[in-house]
C-alpha cells in the first residue's frame, strides 16, 4: 500500500468521525472545519459532496494524488 493511500485513508476516517459529530450537532461548521484544517466553505463543500456520494466523491482525484476511484 503506497503511503498517499494510506494518508488518504486517515483523512477520510477523520473527515467522517467529525461529520458524525457535526451531525450530532458537537461541533458547528466553523469548529469542524477548524479541526480539519480547512475551511468553513471548503468544509461545506466536502459535507455536500459525502452526502450527495458518499467516500467516493471525497477522494483525492488529481493525477498521482490519492487513491484511484476504481480501486476504491
Amino acid at each position: 500500500m503506497k503511503r498517499s493511500e494510506v494518508l488518504q485513508g486517515i483523512r477520510m476516517m477523520r473527515f467522517e468521525e467529525i461529520y458524525n459529530q457535526y451531525r450530532s450537532h458537537s461541533f458547528s461548521c466553523e469548529n469542524a472545519a477548524e479541526l480539519l484544517g480547512t475551511s468553513v466553505s471548503s468544509f461545506y463543500r466536502m459535507r455536500r459532496r459525502y452526502e450527495e456520494e458518499g467516500f467516493e466523491d471525497l477522494l483525492d482525484r488529481r493525477p498521482g494524488r490519492g487513491l484511484d476511484p476504481s480501486t476504491a
